[in-house]
């Protein structure tokens, strides 16, 4: 399971804040794990939250899939 930043939020970051030389590398590493489970977030609280139930779940082997991948980007 990935975490991916949803899009919508992150066309309000600023500019500064944005690795331009990364972003091409960044955007496979996106379209690669979109085409397996990923769960979106907008925030540093939405994504605790949801990292804190894809572990429980894990933990309790409810998961049924492949290792978690942790990658918030």
């Amino acid at each position: 399971m990935a975490f991916l930043l949803e899009g919508g939020a992150r066309k309000t970051w600023a500019a500064e804040k944005v690795e331009f030389e990364r972003k091409a590398k960044l955007e496979r590493f996106r379209k690669l794990y979109e085409k397996k489970l990923v769960k979106y977030w907008r925030n540093k609280d939405d994504l605790a939250g949801k990292v804190a139930m894809a572990i429980r779940r894990y933990d309790r082997g409810l998961s049924g899939g492949p290792p978690l991948v942790f990658a918030a980007v």
